[in-house]
């Protein structure tokens, strides 16, 4: 299954929060097309002869449909209303029966059955009146409207997403204000043209079809695409084989998820998030389109550097997110990457000496206090945490951001505990397979 077709958005979004198999990326909008040739437009005015299209069932509101025109009557005795449809249980046909009569509408509603050319029943209505609990899209309503017909559209479910406001009543006195406003023929014409004509609704279908052709071809530069949260998420794959790259590509996730959740639990828009290590920017694509912080990011490495600034540009994050090609530590100095890997980029790290081609900076000379609140470091640099928390040490304190900090062993664990408890933090949860530790300051644990 590449695509399912939904007509309209409220039924897209009802099937994905109730049938967690199926994702958003795979899934589209089309709504159903009006053939506009099958309908004869004619400019009208205010008239007396109201239609009323379907079965006469549950799902269209029969109660509320006697009552909005019992409503209608009563406000000039000359409006009839018309029906093209059929009972579906005897029921209805009972309560007809009884609620006209009580009413005293037997000469104003009519039963004239199914019709075999509702272009032509509809050409002497004036209007369309509909009471429906649910519609997919309501294409009765939508044929009159292309006959320049005024609609008075019930507010079922999802009804402001489909129709205008000034063509929907939500209760029956509103149903008088709508018959009083101004008959527009051509306005009623021009919303079905320039939103749900088939012609509209056939070039969506077709470019549907030649984009999953296209997207069944093999792209020479890989852009991997899926939906967190319902937000479309894009990432550049240069190296297939790569750790990171290659858990993007397979699971259509963002790699670490657990820990971003638990991040996005704790910031608000207006927050601040330091990304050190950034590698190809999976956390800080997160930080910034689903969490939609301010992100500086920092890395080191001139490949995963390259194509962080790919990936934050095909989000459109360039206002959200601030890049440093740099290493930081816990003095200013120089030096290279070694242990490269080019299946696991994530794993080089970063060898301080004089002749590097790379810039080791402080977190505390790059940033000062003037930034708007610093809610949350994350450090995953290879075994120089604790370098970067040294070189970070004003900032701590002046923000008391929560820290998650990566520790390979227990060794490091020990001396990163030690050092932050000094600040006045201690760590609080553990996450992913490296543990990533998360250290809370003694302001948020009041």
């Amino acid at each position: 299954m590449n695509k399912v077709i939904f007509v309209s958005s409220f039924l897209k979004n009802y099937v994905l929060d109730n049938e967690k198999s199926l994702k958003e990326e795979k899934t589209v909008v089309i709504p159903n097309g009006v053939n506009l040739s099958k309908y004869k437009f004619k400019d009208r005015n205010h008239g007396f002869k109201i239609a009323h299209i379907g079965f006469i069932n549950f799902k269209k509101g029969p109660m509320l449909l006697l009552q909005a025109f019992k409503t209608i009557y009563d406000l000039d005795n000359r409006y009839t209303l018309h029906i093209a449809g059929e009972f579906q249980q005897i029921r209805y046909v009972l309560y007809y029966q009884q609620m006209i009569n009580e009413m005293g509408l037997e000469n104003n509603v009519y039963f004239e059955g199914w019709q075999e050319d509702i272009d032509d029943w509809l050409d002497d209505k004036n209007y369309i009146l509909t009471s429906s609990v649910l519609e997919s899209q309501h294409m009765s309503v939508m044929e009159a409207m292309s006959k320049g017909i005024k609609p008075l559209v019930h507010n079922f479910v999802a009804a402001k997403e489909i129709y205008d406001n000034e063509y929907i009543w939500t209760n029956v006195n509103d149903i008088i204000e709508l018959l009083r406003t101004e008959y527009e023929s051509h306005n009623y014409y021009n919303f079905v043209k320039m939103n749900y004509s088939l012609e509209t609704q056939l070039e969506s279908i077709n470019n549907l079809v030649f984009q999953l052709l296209e997207e069944s071809k093999e792209p020479e530069n890989k852009i991997i695409q899926f939906y967190y949260d319902r937000v479309k998420i894009f990432f550049s794959i240069d190296n297939p084989q790569d750790h990171i790259q290659k858990i993007i590509q397979y699971n259509k996730k963002f790699y670490e998820l657990g820990m971003l959740e638990d991040i996005k639990s704790k910031v608000d828009d207006n927050a601040t998030i330091i990304d050190i290590g950034a590698n190809i920017g999976n956390h800080t694509v997160y930080f910034g389109k689903v969490c939609k912080s301010r992100v500086l990011a920092f890395e080191p490495q001139i490949e995963a550097y390259s194509l962080l600034c790919e990936n934050i540009r095909i989000n459109n994050l360039q206002n959200k997110v601030k890049l440093f090609n740099s290493a930081l530590g816990k003095e200013k100095a120089t030096g290279s990457i070694v242990n490269q890997n080019i299946n696991n980029t994530g794993a080089a790290e970063f060898l301080v000496h004089p002749n590097g081609n790379i810039s080791l900076n402080k977190l505390d000379d790059i940033i000062d206090t003037k930034l708007p609140r610093i809610a949350i470091i994350k450090i995953d640099v290879e075994g120089m945490e604790l370098d970067v928390l040294e070189g970070a040490q004003n900032i701590i304190k002046y923000y008391k951001p929560y820290i998650y900090v990566e520790t390979k062993n227990q060794d490091e664990f020990k001396k990163i505990s030690s050092y932050l408890s000094f600040l006045g933090y201690k760590p609080t949860k553990r996450f992913n397979n490296t543990p990533t530790i998360l250290f809370i300051s003694k302001h948020d644990q009041e």
